[in-house]
């Protein structure tokens, strides 16, 4: 049996249910209401109450079922990096960073993001951008070219 209640019932019973971390009112809403039918902004909500929850498998369907139905909101992909983490690479160098080294270059980072476009791939270190490129293969020649590859860098992708 689907629930066919509208929207704003639903959240409202949800929400209470996950107030109150009352698991069996939470998986009875969740399990059978029909999110096909919701707006996009339900259903980040129900993302949000489902990571709140504890309930990783249920955000992450709702992320899923988010990207189907609206490929264009930024939200869900956001969300899909939460529960499909791409995997990092580690890189061991002989050289000592100086302190604050890694949080000096994030802070450039989050003082010029929006100066590029999601997708783009920096190389930064404290205080400057050694280069910049749409694809990571592009950066990583720059980075050759300059003489830079072999020194190091935080190499970031910008991401939503």
């Amino acid at each position: 049996m689907t629930t066919k209640s509208t929207d704003t019932e639903v959240m409202a019973l949800l929400d209470a249910a996950v107030a109150r971390r009352d698991g069996r009112a939470y998986r009875c809403l969740t399990e059978h209401t029909d999110w096909s039918a919701t707006s996009a902004e339900v259903l980040d909500r129900a993302i949000s109450m489902a990571i709140s929850f504890g309930d990783m498998r249920r955000g992450k369907e709702f992320t899923e079922l988010g990207l189907r139905k609206f490929p264009e909101c930024r939200q869900f992909v956001r969300a899909s990096l939460l529960f499909n983490p791409r995997p990092a690479r580690v890189v061991r160098t002989p050289w000592r960073h100086p302190k604050n080294w890694f949080r000096d270059s994030l802070e450039w980072i989050r003082q010029h993001i929006d100066e590029y476009e999601i997708g783009h791939w920096l190389a930064v270190r404290p205080g400057e951008l050694i280069a910049d490129a749409p694809t990571r293969d592009e950066l990583d020649k720059k980075l050759a070219m300059s003489g830079e590859d072999g020194k190091p860098s935080l190499i970031y992708k910008v991401i939503p």
